[in-house]
């Protein structure tokens, strides 16, 4: 919202433009989250579990955007970068 009190980019046009924007900018976010799930596969190794507690979230979150398009919350943004940061070496 502005300071208008009217919400910005409210029209069908704006929304729309904001949407494939956007869609964009989370294909490639989604892209890393698969490179992060191949990466902790491969630090993990063939031992680790199916259940791997790490791998799962970002497994679930990659199938989350591909089934319904969801989105990442700001919490999730942050534990995704916690996780590159721990294995995108």
């Amino acid at each position: 919202m502005d300071y208008g009190g009217h919400m910005k980019g409210s029209r069908l046009v704006d929304v729309l433009d904001d949407t494939v924007l956007d869609k964009d900018f989370w294909n490639k976010i989604f892209a890393k989250m698969n490179t992060l799930l191949v990466t902790i596969e491969s630090v993990k190794g063939p031992g680790m579990s199916i259940d791997d507690t790490e791998y799962r979230w970002v497994s679930d979150r990659v199938e989350y955007w591909n089934s319904e398009e969801r989105l990442l919350n700001k919490a999730e943004m942050e534990n995704a970068n916690k996780l590159w940061r721990k294995y995108g070496k």
